[in-house]
Formats: structure tokens, C-alpha cells, sequence
């Protein structure tokens, strides 16, 4: 987001060079147009900028109160997410798109890029790597782990054999959900 901003007012400040460069090479007799171009490159990134925190900051804070109410609900199925990339910023948007209608909350993230361990994700701590995921699945009581990233589907595999045992359910997001394993239904 703050690139988005950056880039807002790398766009102001090239349009108000582009207009005073026109003002100059026209030589342009309004004594008050040179100014005016100033104050409004600089006054007019407030109002642009202050609109997109405000919607920003109310769905956020809309996605924090859904959030702990999910996490007050004995329904609610708690998630870890398999990977912390734009795989995993586009399924957190969809489930920003399906407010109301969740019966999941993403308790935290797992990455196999050690430098993210510790950090945090769009508001979701990396727990670690897949060598800690049956640690951290057994410490935050997880129901279900989502791959958000591309994983071999040897790497899958060894993602479902860690956890079945464990009755933890692993699904893949590809744009869509696919179910890997429900320990709720018979094998057979």
C-alpha cells in the first residue's frame, strides 16, 4: 500500500512539472498560474490519499471485528496457511469478498523461506517452516492448513501424510479450493 501512496505522488508531482513546464514554455502571462500549480500538486494529495486510508482502515478494522468474532464461535475452523506470498494475499481478499459467510479464521502463517519466520504477513505471524507445521498445528490447535503457495505435489504429499495422522484437514488455493483430505470422510 505505501507503493500504491508513492506512486500517487510520483504521479502529482510529474503532472504539476509537466504543467509547469507548459506554463514556462508558453510563457504564460497569468501571474497566478505558476502557484496554483504548486498548491495543487501540494494540497491535492491530501484528499486522494486521505480517501483511500479511510476505506482502507474501515475494511481493515471490519476484518479485525469479524476475525475475533470467528475466533469466539466454537464453530469456527482454525487455519494455518502453507505459504505467505500473493498466493496467499489473493485468498486472504477472498475471504475480505465472503465476509459473514466465514466459517474459517487464519490463526497464522507457514513459509519454507527462513527469513520470514518471526515476521508478520498482511497481519499473520510466520510460525516458521514446514519442519515446524506438526509443532505449530498441536500449540495453535489448528483444524485445517491451506497451501497458498506452489508445491510439488511430492511436497503435497508430504504436507497431507505429516498431518492425517493428526486428523487435520489440507486443501490447496489455486483461485479455488481443492480438498486434499477431510478426516471427516472415509477413505475407501
Amino acid at each position: 500500500q505505501i507503493r500504491d501512496f508513492a506512486l500517487l505522488v510520483a504521479v502529482l508531482v510529474a503532472g504539476t512539472a509537466t504543467g509547469l513546464g507548459l506554463v514556462w514554455l508558453f510563457k504564460e502571462t497569468e501571474p497566478g498560474s505558476a502557484l496554483f500549480a504548486l498548491h495543487f500538486a501540494t494540497f491535492s494529495v491530501f484528499p486522494l490519499a486521505g480517501i483511500r486510508l479511510l476505506r482502507d482502515s474501515a475494511q481493515g478494522a471490519m476484518q479485525a471485528l469479524e476475525r475475533r468474532m470467528l475466533l469466539e464461535k466454537p464453530t469456527t475452523r482454525r487455519f494455518l496457511a502453507y505459504g505467505g506470498g500473493l498466493r496467499f494475499r489473493s485468498y486472504l481478499r477472498e475471504l475480505a469478498a465472503q465476509s459473514g459467510r466465514n466459517d474459517r479464521v487464519i490463526i497464522g502463517v507457514i513459509d519454507d523461506d527462513l527469513q520470514f519466520k518471526g515476521r508478520v504477513i498482511a497481519g499473520h505471524t510466520v510460525f516458521g517452516d514446514r519442519a515446524d507445521l506438526c509443532a505449530v498445528v498441536d500449540e495453535h490447535r489448528i483444524d485445517g492448513v491451506i497451501i497458498t503457495c506452489l508445491l510439488s505435489s511430492e511436497k503435497q504429499a508430504e504436507v497431507v501424510a505429516s498431518l492425517k495422522a493428526k486428523g487435520v484437514l489440507v486443501s490447496v488455493w489455486a483461485c479455488e479450493e481443492q480438498l486434499l483430505f477431510d478426516p471427516r470422510q472415509k477413505e475407501g
